[in-house]
């Protein structure tokens, strides 16, 4: 019975062209759409499950990300199995296999530059955390920008490849090409280079005090591959090439800890007793909660000034940002201090003596 049934569908195969042309792919299409659906629903439910008992979150973030994309991917790839099945050699059925192979292979390369992302946002949501290095945080911008170039230009290549395109001879092209644009663009490419340099040298990462040489001081906002952005105190943003950045001096005030030293400078009277005014200045200092005990407070006479014994008051403050407002502070309070204590804060005076001479 088996192989009577059998033998009648060869037969059928090989004397109806319209059954093999038309029916069959038809018959694989359709068939071929219940099992995409029901394969890609069994990877993602048995995926899931699997996932949920693993510690890593990775694969909590990857399997929702082939939901509804796999199960068109595997229609897609029945669709072209069904056209490999079509006997002969037809124009049509040879477009239409390149159409479906391109359609493939853009499905295939979103896919792939999606994991790419999600793993990249996990490992810094999740992994860089827990690194003592800087390294990674700032290197993964720049990781992930080349790593999804690279993924669409390899997924370009196969499909012109695909489409007939001599690749090779398009590849060497694109290489005298890329010589002439260099050529022309060698400031915006010594910028790239500049930019990766920075990132792998890491003189300042974002969010650091720096000081260029012209004397601007600002917060790194963004350390982009061409240009940084740095926001000064004004609130404005300088955007400086990254070739200048490399090539300049720049203070970085966060290095080695954004522990910074500040100073009060103020004179006395002569004749008034150093010793309790330095006694005053070092009590404001060291009542001050932003003032830090290690290193500790000092007070220095510095210098034998016109009208003045001129003190120097050394303090440093735990956080950079807080050093202006507290060194504002411990002016007034100190200026309030010796005013309570009558120690006199002297302004330069200038006696003129006018002689007059008679004259005969």
């Amino acid at each position: 019975m088996f192989d009577s049934i059998k033998q009648w569908f060869f037969n059928l195969y090989d004397n109806y062209e319209w059954f093999s042309h038309i029916v069959l792919p038809l018959a694989i299409i359709f068939l071929g759409y219940f099992f995409a659906r029901f394969l890609s629903w069994a990877i993602i439910k048995i995926g899931s499950k699997l996932s949920a008992k693993t510690e890593t979150t990775l694969d909590d973030r990857i399997f929702p990300i082939f939901n509804p994309p796999l199960r068109k991917l595997l229609f897609v790839i029945v669709i072209y199995f069904a056209l490999i099945v079509v006997p002969g050699d037809y124009e049509i059925v040879n477009f239409l296999r390149a159409a479906v192979m391109i359609i493939i292979i853009l499905y295939v390369t979103i896919l792939i530059v999606r994991v790419f992302k999600t793993f990249i946002l996990w490992y810094r949501e999740v992994m860089a955390p827990k690194t003592e290095s800087q390294f990674d945080d700032e290197f993964l911008p720049l990781f992930q920008k080349v790593g999804v170039i690279i993924l669409y230009t390899v997924g370009i290549i196969w499909i012109l490849d695909t489409g007939g395109v001599n690749v090779s001879g398009l590849i060497v092209s694109l290489g005298v090409g890329g010589m002439a644009l260099g050529l022309a663009a060698k400031d915006a490419l010594a910028n790239m280079i500049a930019g990766f340099m920075l990132m792998i040298d890491r003189p300042f990462r974002e969010g650091d005090r720096i000081e260029l040489s012209n004397g601007k001081i600002g917060d790194v906002l963004h350390l982009g591959i061409r240009t940084t952005r740095i926001k000064t105190f004004d609130n404005t943003i300088i955007i400086v090439p990254n070739q200048e950045l490399l090539q300049d001096q720049v203070t970085n005030h966060n290095y080695p800890d954004s522990v910074v030293k500040k100073t009060v400078d103020v004179g006395v009277a002569y004749g008034t007793d150093l010793k309790k005014a330095k006694e005053i200045m070092l009590e404001c200092a060291q009542k001050h909660e932003k003032v830090i005990n290690d290193p500790a407070p000092a007070v220095f006479v510095i210098n034998f000034g016109d009208s003045s014994m001129d003190l120097r008051l050394n303090f440093w403050v735990q956080d950079l940002r807080d050093g202006f407002a507290t060194q504002c502070d411990l002016i007034e309070h100190v200026y309030e201090a010796f005013g309570k204590k009558g120690i006199d804060i002297p302004f330069p005076i200038r006696t003129v003596y006018l002689h007059n001479q008679d004259k005969k």
